[in-house]
């Protein structure tokens, strides 16, 4: 898979400079274009206002102007410490518009095959109310979205170990071959397939003896499904392996996560556009929302429910 333009949202805050970092790594790796997106809108008149309230509504607009140019100087003036780091294939792009949308009209516009975007907090309260603006751009876009946390610098190897959550759906597949396109020389990408058998009896029969019945087979299936597929996308620099447990599929991945040391989750996220802009799949929301990595969100084609 070949990575061919890239867009990084950029607000000049810490956790922006996280995602850039970040953009700036995959830029060098893949050797693409990547375009520094900043958001800045100014609110449309929508009610008139009175004559009195004129001067203080002018004086207004000129601070968010004078903020603007500010803000348009200060993405050229990134983008020329960029290049002065090595990295020439930079543009910028300024959208008029709220955070979320534009960002995502921005990717649309240069179909760009990853979205970055950073997020602020990683604890606590904060890391239970994702930043906003990326949850909202996780839904609404169409293109993959990488919501950057972990600080991994432009110089460093990369994503060395990435989990990627595995349902065996083609979504979840197409997760997967982007998390062996991002990974780094010698890295290695842990498939984790969540599951469990839904509680349920026949009538006359104990629910676990009809559990009993099927889970031999199914674990059986489902790792011959696994294994295929860690072969498959196995490279001779990068190793992919197949892991199971017994676990819903949010509360599996969480405590995968918390127990051993990555740097990059994948997830694939279910239902088309017009679902996401309420609620994302629910796998997807809680891995963004509380992972301690950084996350990729692939989305599902429009047609594939």
């Amino acid at each position: 898979m070949k990575l061919a333009s890239i867009a990084v949202g950029v607000d000049f805050s810490e956790e922006s400079n996280v995602a850039l970092e970040q953009a700036l790594h995959l830029a060098k790796t893949h050797d693409t274009q990547l375009t520094l997106v900043h958001v800045g809108a100014l609110p449309p008149h929508t009610v008139e206002v009175p004559e009195s309230l004129r001067p203080t509504l002018t004086e207004y607009e000129r601070i968010l102007n004078q903020h603007l140019d500010e803000d348009r100087n200060r993405l050229a003036e990134l983008r020329v410490s960029c290049e002065a780091r090595g990295f020439k294939n930079v543009t910028t792009q300024v959208v008029d518009d709220h955070p979320d949308q534009g960002l995502c009209q921005a990717a649309d516009q240069l179909s760009a095959d990853l979205l970055v975007v950073g997020t602020h907090g990683r604890t606590g309260v904060k890391r239970l109310i994702m930043g906003s603006v990326a949850e909202r751009v996780v839904r609404l876009s169409e293109r993959p979205v990488l919501v950057a946390r972990s600080p991994v610098e432009a110089d460093a190897p990369g994503y060395q170990r990435i989990l990627v959550g595995m349902d065996f759906s083609s979504t979840a597949q197409e997760a997967l071959r982007y998390a062996v396109a991002l990974a780094a020389p010698g890295a290695v990408v842990d498939l984790l397939h969540c599951w469990r058998l839904p509680l349920a009896s026949v009538p006359y029969f104990p629910a676990g003896d009809v559990g009993a019945s099927i889970e031999g087979p199914l674990r059986t299936y489902t790792e011959e499904l696994g294994q295929k597929l860690a072969s498959e996308h196995s490279t001779p620099t990068c190793a992919v392996n197949y892991h199971s447990v017994e676990a819903a599929p949010t509360q599996g991945i969480s405590e995968w996560l918390e127990a051993r040391p990555y740097d990059l989750t994948v997830v694939g996220s279910h239902g088309n556009r017009g679902m996401r802009r309420f609620l994302l799949g629910s796998v997807a929301e809680a891995t963004v929302r509380h992972a301690n990595t950084s996350v990729l969100v692939v989305h599902a084609p429009e047609t594939d429910e």
